[in-house]
């Protein structure tokens, strides 16, 4: 899996807000509302935040779960 920097950028700067380093990026407030999390949803940002999953696979669970990326994003589920 090849990462582009654009990617890389977006990936260093989450990674940064979740470590407190940095304040996460807000978008602007007319974005479009974005659901809740599931329970499950929930369940995997404990688990990634808590270190049981590793950074490579959070990436993939972004990758295919668009409500989850957006969140993470977003800095409310951080």
């Amino acid at each position: 899996m090849a990462l582009h920097i654009s990617e890389l950028k977006g990936t260093v700067t989450s990674l940064l807000a979740e470590m407190g380093l940095i304040e996460p990026v807000r978008t602007n407030a007319s974005a479009q509302p974005v659901p809740p999390l599931s329970p499950e949803q929930q369940l995997l940002v404990e688990c990634y935040r808590s270190g049981q999953i590793e950074h490579w696979a959070w990436q993939q669970h972004l990758d295919e779960d668009p409500v989850l990326a957006a969140h993470f994003r977003r800095g409310s589920a951080l």
